[in-house]
């Protein structure tokens, strides 16, 4: 008999950070000494409602790399209507990246611990 195949989950963490900085959000959420906090949140709730509603074995975080890539390569008007990425949403990716190790280390406990109940 073969085992149910497993689900990995390929996350484009750039787009989703991305996408929270310009989120509507009736107050912007900020921590102590007022750095800005709003895409760490978001980022997260994303990746908990992620595992929460498809329950994958696997889930893998993808940031991309700084400067050009092959797709700028490929395709002169890739991004092209996007704005170029704020300093503030730069400084808050390296959060968004602290937010997916807590999530992707909560998720591998709760998983564990689900297989030994």
């Amino acid at each position: 008999m073969l085992a149910a195949p497993k689900k990995l989950f390929l996350v484009d963490a750039m787009a989703h950070i991305y996408r929270a900085f310009f989120a509507p959000m009736p107050q912007r959420l900020t921590g102590p000494g007022g750095v800005p906090t709003n895409i760490p949140f978001l980022f997260g709730n994303i990746l908990r409602r992620l595992i929460k509603d498809y329950q994958p074995e696997y889930v893998g975080i993808v940031f991309d790399p700084p400067g050009a890539t092959f797709r700028d390569k490929l395709f002169e008007k890739y991004k092209a209507q996007r704005q170029p990425m704020p300093a503030k949403c730069a400084y808050n990716c390296l959060s968004s990246a602290g937010c997916a190790k807590q999530c992707a280390c909560r998720f591998s406990k709760s998983r564990a611990t689900k297989r030994t109940m």
